[in-house]
């Protein structure tokens, strides 16, 4: 053949030309895709025919050229132009390979020769409905390519325009995707794994793949993004502390920011998470040492450690597949039912309130009992500091009354005598009734009383401060002298 198609080493078809005993080569500049390959093929017919009836010449491939220079008016033509200031740093790694996926296989094919002052919101609905049904892609996947990829690039090119003096042609363009209705997508709600879940996964990769083991802990035990994880630096880690530094991320093994400004942030660390971590720290760690590294000693690629790994421990588990980034909502709602701080989880795990609320708001345990004691005068006094290092040296004595579920209940923490000054519990009694947590008294002795009993305590003991001084009603309680059970008896 006189002219045939081949692939370079750079992966661009090119033609190899058998033209007056020479070998020619001469690129395309396109990649060796479906569709660039049949105009190429096509093209090295209409070559071969004018070699073979003598009517070439290589003065054909500068007409060519002239003839096929992009326009950068079309929708092809500015986007060879657009693509080629869309890279890192300027816009993140997984963006550019967005755009760049999303033109390839689905834009450029309807629209590369399509004026972009052409573009209509009629044209727009059609591509979407081919994506709909001939493509048979999500409602979602389409908005991504039609109003976020394809949308980005028409609002550079309205904004240039925008911008061009009045001689130069500048003019101001209507937005045709502002025209396009979307129906309001179902948002996707957090999958977090139970808790036995989350205990047998990190078992199981202790068995089969001990060497991801420390990976796959601090997932679980910091809530942090798996993507800022993959970018912390031993520099970000304080083990003699315990705290570590999150301000940076990755992703498609570029570095860059956090997702958010307010994702930047220092968490202290559970001292499983240290222990962890000093297992893996090489002798001569340095500060810009990653932390996380596959078998090879190269940074992890999450994409392969994900595919290669993850989903095969699941698999051997039987537990549903779900991504590595469930561990997260995993910390967070356990943290909730547990009965957490919201603002400090919120901290934590680089987040804010509200979206905690918003996606986690099922896993928020319901304090009425707390709630309804306030609003029946329950007061409230802060913990000194001595209480607290005495509840932390093992004076707490807790006793659970039933199988119910236990529910946090702040009363009365200021200095009333308790031997312990600390967060009381509240619990489902085995007849359905509320019972309260046992309180020791300095004597020993221990009592237990219900919710309405102490309630009714609580109105006994309000008139008589008007008499006795609570230093007097402190000292009474501390020796023991007054058994709340004959107390409540007699009211």
């Amino acid at each position: 053949m006189a002219c045939a198609v081949t692939v370079n080493r750079h992966g661009i078809l090119t033609f190899r030309i058998y033209f007056e005993g020479r070998d020619i080569w001469k690129s395309t500049g396109k990649p060796d895709t479906a569709e660039n390959r049949r105009e190429v093929e096509a093209l090295a017919v209409i070559i071969s025919k004018g070699i073979r009836e003598k009517t070439f010449s290589l003065d054909w491939f500068q007409e060519e050229a002239a003839e096929q220079k992009p326009d950068n008016q079309t929708v092809g033509g500015y986007y060879a132009e657009w693509i080629e200031r869309k890279k890192p740093p300027v816009v993140r790694a997984g963006l550019a390979r967005d755009y760049k996926d999303h033109f390839n296989r689905y834009i450029l094919s309807r629209f590369r020769k399509v004026a972009l002052v052409e573009l209509t919101p009629e044209k727009l609905g059609n591509f979407r409905e081919y994506l709909l049904h001939e493509r048979g892609l999500a409602i979602k996947s389409c908005r991504n390519i039609i109003d976020a990829s394809f949308r980005a690039m028409v609002r550079d090119w309205r904004d240039g325009e925008a911008f061009k003096p009045k001689e130069a042609g500048g003019q101001l363009h209507p937005d045709p995707f502002a025209f396009l209705k979307w129906q309001r997508a179902p948002k996707q709600k957090p999958d977090p794994f139970s808790e036995q879940e989350r205990d047998q996964i990190v078992d199981q990769f202790a068995k089969k793949s001990p060497f991801y083991v420390p990976f796959v802990h601090t997932l679980f035990w910091t809530g942090a993004r798996p993507s800022e994880l993959l970018g912390l630096r031993w520099g970000d880690v304080d083990l003699k502390n315990g705290f570590l530094s999150i301000s940076k991320s990755r992703y498609l093994d570029q570095d860059g920011a956090t997702k958010t400004a307010g994702s930047d942030r220092e968490i202290r660390l559970l001292p499983s998470a240290v222990d962890v971590l000093k297992q893996i720290k090489p002798l001569k760690a340095t500060e810009q040492g990653y932390v996380f590294l596959n078998q090879e000693g190269e940074p992890l690629n999450f994409h392969t450690w994900r595919a290669g790994v993850w989903y095969r421990i699941l698999r051997g588990l039987e537990i549903r597949p779900r991504k590595p980034y469930c561990t997260r909502h995993t910390f967070i709602s356990v943290g909730l039912t547990n009965g957490v701080n919201i603002k400090w989880l919120a901290d934590y795990c680089g987040t804010s309130f509200a979206m905690i609320e918003k996606h986690y708001g099922k896993y928020v345990r319901n304090d009425a009992a707390e709630q309804l004691s306030k609003l029946a005068g329950t007061v409230t006094l802060p913990v000194t500091q001595r209480e607290k290092k005495r509840a932390v040296a093992g004076e707490v004595a807790e006793m659970k009354w039933g199988k119910g579920k236990w529910a946090h209940l702040d009363l009365n923490q200021g200095p009333t005598g308790y031997e312990p000054v600390a967060l009381t519990k509240l619990s489902y009694g085995p007849l359905g009734g509320f019972g309260f947590v046992i309180l020791r008294f300095h004597s020993g002795q221990v009592l237990d009383f219900g919710l309405s009993e102490v309630l009714r305590f609580l109105r006994f003991l309000q008139p008589l401060t008007r008499y006795v001084s609570m230093k007097l009603l402190r000292r009474l309680l501390r020796l023991g002298c007054l058994s709340l059970r004959s107390a409540l008896a007699s009211i």
